[in-house]
């Protein structure tokens, strides 16, 4: 399976961001298929916000900010990543955030979470005003 690029061309991650000496580091780890390097770098660029004590995520309903912990994460596109986050009073929630800053959250927050990277598609998502997004290239967008 092939990994679809996301129409974001100015906040996608290209082989050519990363330095030769991180390049160098990632092949020594094993990440030799351009693919995989990339999925690396993303990671790494939301490390800082994964080490971080959580993410904020605004209720679409109600308006309300929630500081979410984040519990783990999965690089799922080249600009993307599926954070797990624990939602306070509530439980767990799948948060998908692209390098943009652009958020999207399942329309059902107590309804089944996506895991992976296949049950993305699969899921009904809505950006944080509560749009519903549609899906291009099995990853959620809004149109702006």
């Amino acid at each position: 399976m092939t990994t679809q690029k996301r129409p974001h061309p100015q906040t996608s991650i290209q082989l050519s961001d990363i330095t030769s000496q991180q390049l160098k580091e990632l092949q020594d780890l094993g990440y030799h298929k351009q693919s995989d390097v990339i999925r690396f770098a993303v990671a790494r660029m939301y490390r800082e916000e994964i080490a971080s004590p959580g993410i904020n995520v605004t209720d679409y309903q109600t308006g309300i900010i929630h500081r979410c912990a984040v519990l783990g994460s999965m690089p799922v596109s080249e600009d993307a990543v599926l954070l797990f986050c624990d939602m306070p009073g509530m439980g767990r929630l799948a948060v998908l955030r692209y390098a943009s800053g652009e958020v999207f959250t399942p329309a059902d927050w107590q309804g089944l979470q996506p895991d992976d990277s296949f049950s993305i598609m699969d899921t009904n998502w809505v950006d944080s005003r509560g749009v519903p997004a549609i899906m291009l290239n099995g990853m959620p967008t809004t149109i702006r």
